[in-house]
């Protein structure tokens, strides 16, 4: 794909979207994180969420107001679910209207959408809630290992990755006292299947390419490798070193791929090899601090809130060929 030079201006009380080389920060709020669903990619505007054709590059329709301040999303075919630590939102994604706001009770950071459900961990509380993706009802509560900090579906289970023990310091930095923790459960009943250990900080977890990827990065301390579960002995297979600070996670059928910021400023992509567990690390251009990866059209879309934009890198080259800033208004 050839990199997006033009730009495209909306009504003043619309979002504006601006494609370009380069893009301001605003501070917070845009492209803090990536989501893949219905044909297209998602991503956050401070109280709005908006989609990207991954093909072309170019937005996909006016910016949805749901009215709420969330950083988180998941999409699947027919809803988009936006997360503010303490209420989740649905939007109906045909009509372009907000279906459902459901109130947790607690403080949550993650989530996870389907098997008909919304799947969200409670870092305070120690549990994970299932919410019926038809009527926003909570069917079940289960209580999961200390502080669960990620989960994911596939290969018929439910996902999730927890901290288990830890100290703070410094004004609250998080310091894992020992490994984390991986359940795999059963989606329907919440069934624990698997108790899986695995490195210490487990902060995100992907399932794909026959595998669940679970990334350990969180806290000082933490282990910076990705342990690779085999879901039919529920056993870590390998694990990979990756570049200190990861952040976020996606599985391919091919790779499986990190970003993060080692420095704290400045963007790394890994891209993990499934057939060898090889992996090779390129630095992004003109990237900060990238929050968020997915795979879409055959591109790995980063998405970068310290630029405000979501990027696109050619998976056998890493080179960046495209690039959707989102400006301050």
């Amino acid at each position: 794909m050839e990199d997006v030079r033009s730009s495209v201006l909306l009504s003043v009380a619309a979002l504006v979207v601006v494609f370009a080389s380069r893009a301001a920060a605003d501070g917070g709020g845009r492209a803090e994180s990536v989501a893949v669903g219905a044909g297209r990619l998602w991503t956050t505007v401070v109280d709005r969420i908006v989609s990207v054709d991954p093909g072309s590059g170019r937005p996909a329709g006016h910016a949805i107001r749901t009215g709420t301040y969330g950083a988180t999303i998941a999409v699947t075919d027919q809803t988009g679910w936006q997360l503010q630590p303490h209420s989740l939102v649905a939007v109906d994604l045909p009509s372009r209207r907000v279906r459902l706001r459901v109130g947790l009770g607690q403080a949550s950071y993650a989530l996870a959408a389907g098997y008909g459900a919304v799947w969200v961990p409670s870092f305070d509380s120690d549990v994970l809630t299932k919410i019926d993706a038809a009527t926003g009802e909570r069917r079940w509560r289960k209580r999961v290992p200390h502080s669960p900090q990620a989960v994911a579906v596939g290969d018929g289970s439910v996902w999730l990755a927890s901290l288990g023990r830890w100290h703070s310091v410094h004004g609250g930095v998080v310091v894992p006292d020992g490994p984390g923790i991986v359940l795999r459960l059963d989606p329907r009943s919440g069934t624990v299947r698997a108790r899986i250990e695995v490195g210490r900080g487990p902060r995100a977890v992907a399932v794909g390419g026959g595998a669940v990827w679970i990334l350990n990065g969180q806290g000082i301390g933490a282990d910076g490798t990705v342990d690779r579960i085999d879901p039919r002995t529920n056993r870590v297979a390998a694990s990979v070193r990756v570049p200190h600070w990861p952040a976020a996670i996606a599985a391919g059928r091919r790779y499986t791929w990190v970003v993060g910021s080692p420095k704290s400023a400045g963007g790394v992509v890994t891209r993990i090899d499934l057939r060898t567990n090889r992996s090779v690390t390129r630095r992004i251009p003109r990237s900060w601090i990238p929050a968020g990866v997915a795979l879409a059209a055959g591109g790995v879309w980063v998405a970068d809130p310290g630029v405000a934009q979501l990027i696109r890198l050619d998976p056998h080259t890493l080179k960046v060929t495209a690039r959707v800033g989102f400006p301050v208004d």
